[in-house]
């Protein structure tokens, strides 16, 4: 019975496994993932700070400016009451024919059109109804206060004068 010293394995004698690969795969697996949702994060919030923008200037542009032109007899006779605006923004910048002009979808309790607010070739300013059956109504501008004309009392505004040292190290 003679025995050798390889016939029997010790539990003792074997070495210790190396987790340190997985380990590292643990860390690095949670720091893609961290990556990944701060990434998220970031992208959603622009999608909707951008759309929050685009809202505003929808409003902005298509509700209380064109409403001052909206206003006119022949506006109102030809559209009724005005039950919405829009901004149209499918201009493209690559056609020849591209004017430069702002359009704002109008409908209204009558009828529906599209606002027209641009400049003619001399460059003054052109504002124009097209109807959805194809006539053209021309608007008058709104009257505008003349900044001149206003009365601003100047000496009651008190405008002080600020000296500043700017010279390096001055205080």
């Amino acid at each position: 019975m003679s025995q050798t010293p390889y016939a029997v394995t010790n539990d003792q004698q074997q070495p210790p496994k190396d987790n340190t690969l997985k380990i590292v795969l643990i860390v690095l697996g949670i720091v893609i993932l961290a990556v990944m949702l701060v990434c998220g994060g970031i992208m959603a919030a622009g999608y909707f700070a951008v759309a929050r923008v685009a809202d505003e200037f929808q409003d902005a542009f298509s509700g209380g400016f064109a409403r001052e032109y909206l206003e006119a007899p022949e506006a109102k006779e030809a559209l009724g009451n005005i039950l919405d605006t829009s901004f149209v923004m499918d201009m493209d910048e690559d056609e020849e024919d591209a004017s430069g002009n702002l359009e704002i979808r109008v409908t209204g309790s009558k009828a529906s059109g599209t606002l027209i607010i641009g400049s003619d070739e001399e460059g003054n300013e052109l504002v124009q109804l097209v109807m959805d059956d194809g006539r053209i109504i021309d608007l008058p501008q709104p009257e505008y206060e003349d900044f001149e004309e206003l009365d601003f009392d100047t000496e009651a505004m008190e405008i002080e004068e600020v000296e500043m040292d700017v010279t390096p190290g001055g205080n």
